[in-house]
């Protein structure tokens, strides 16, 4: 739901009129404030939405299984299954 009403938001935004856009936008300091103050809004909507819950559970807040560090880090898309251990495919 909150990804909707952003989508609608901006939605909202480019179809509401005038979209010409500055080429210099994104250096801009006004920019970097109102992604600042949105994204400070997104955080408090979720935090009041997970008031009450666990948090460990809710934020995913755990250690990774110990299987998974022993694991080598390679990108299965990347190399063929046979360059690593068996156990791995």
């Amino acid at each position: 739901m909150v990804i909707g009403v952003i989508a609608a938001i901006g939605y909202g935004a480019r179809f509401s009129g005038d979209n010409a856009t500055p080429p210099d936008l994104l250096f801009r300091w006004s920019t970097a404030i109102v992604t600042f103050v949105f994204d400070g809004i997104i955080l408090l909507l979720l935090l009041l939405i997970a008031r009450g819950l666990p948090l460990r559970e809710t934020f995913a807040l755990r250690r990774p299984p110990s299987d998974s560090l022993r694991q080598p880090a390679r990108p299965r898309w990347y190399l063929p299954p046979w360059t690593g251990p068996r156990w791995a495919w």
